[in-house]
C-alpha cells in the first residue's frame, strides 16, 4: 500500500431520549405538528351500523373528553354502562362488551356533548429526512477538567429513530434517534461540522 485517498468523512451521534415530550415524540416518529380544534358541542350524535357495530370492539364518536353519554341499540333500547359497553370519556371512545345487549350489525347511537378544545397533533412519517440544528450543554462534570462543563454545537445534523419506541413497558421509558452530521461549509468554514468547547480549567 502506497497511500490512502479520503472519500468521505462520517459522524453519527446517538441520543437517549427519556422524556415522551411531544416534541421528542415528533422527532422519532418523523413527524409533522398540527393543530386540531375541537368545538363545543351539546347532544352531539355519533352513529354506527353494519360491519361498524362488532362485540369486543371500539367506537370512536371523534371527539374527545365527551360527557353526559347515552348509547342506544336499535334507537330504543337504552344500554348500560359497564354492562353493555365501557366509556373512555377522554378518548371518546366507547368499547362494546362482547355478552352484552349489543350484536354484530345492530345500530348503535350514541349522543353526547363535548367541550371546546385544542389538540396538539403528530402528523407520523411525513418528514422523511428532518435537518436539525443540534445544542447540546452537560449537566455534570467531566472528570478530566475540574468542574468543567461541555458545549456540544452541530450545525445541521438529519435525525432518524433507532430501535424500538416502548409506550408500553415495565422499564424506564425512553427510545432512541441516531444523528448523522452534516457539513455546513458554507456558513461555518472553518468548522463545518460543529464544535465542543469546554472552559480551560
Amino acid at each position: 500500500l502506497i497511500a490512502e485517498a479520503i472519500t468521505r468523512i462520517a459522524y453519527t451521534l446517538t441520543a437517549t431520549l427519556s422524556e415522551f415530550t411531544l416534541n421528542n415524540l415528533r422527532k422519532f416518529l418523523l413527524g409533522e405538528s398540527n393543530v386540531k380544534t375541537q368545538a363545543v358541542g351539546v347532544n352531539q350524535t355519533a352513529s354506527f351500523t353494519g360491519a361498524q357495530v362488532v362485540p369486543g370492539r371500539y367506537l370512536d364518536v371523534g371527539s374527545r373528553q365527551i360527557t353526559n353519554v347515552t348509547v342506544t341499540r336499535d334507537t330504543t333500547d337504552l344500554l348500560t354502562v359497564d354492562v353493555d359497553y365501557v366509556l373512555y370519556s377522554e378518548f371518546g371512545l366507547i368499547k362494546l362488551i362482547d355478552g352484552g345487549a349489543v350484536l354484530a350489525n345492530d345500530d348503535v347511537e350514541v349522543e353526547f356533548d363535548r367541550p371546546a378544545l385544542t389538540i396538539d397533533q403528530v402528523r407520523i412519517a411525513k418528514d422523511s429526512a428532518p435537518v436539525c440544528h443540534l445544542l447540546y450543554l452537560a449537566d455534570d462534570a467531566n472528570q478530566d477538567a475540574d468542574g468543567a462543563r461541555d458545549r456540544l454545537e452541530v450545525w445541521r445534523v438529519s435525525i432518524a429513530p433507532e430501535g424500538d419506541l416502548n409506550v408500553i413497558s415495565e422499564e424506564y421509558g425512553s427510545f432512541q434517534i441516531t444523528m448523522s452530521v452534516l457539513s455546513d461549509a458554507a456558513n461555518h468554514p472553518n468548522d463545518p461540522f460543529g464544535t465542543l468547547d469546554r472552559i480551560r480549567s
